[in-house]
């Protein structure tokens, strides 16, 4: 991975102080969001018995081992 961000943007609060949003961000939401899908399948997959489709596990797992990852750098370089 690189040291400068892909994605940059900047939003404004109404207070007028701007926060940066980069790429990491938006990638560590995604992640958050597949890791709360995740949860969800597995747990209807424990209240019903019936397995879940494999192409939703298959996609869901990146998104969490990579987001897992990124707040693992990020815990780090906040020491």
């Amino acid at each position: 991975m690189t040291k400068e961000a892909f994605v940059k943007g900047t939003v404004t609060t109404k207070k007028g102080k701007e926060i940066v949003v980069a790429g990491t961000h938006v990638f560590n939401v995604v992640a958050c969001v597949a890791a709360i899908t995740l949860v969800i399948v597995m747990l209807q997959w424990w209240r019903t018995g019936e397995q879940p489709q494999l192409e939703i596990v298959l996609c869901l797992l990146p998104a969490v081992m990579g987001g897992s990852y990124n707040v693992v750098k990020w815990l780090q370089t906040r020491r």
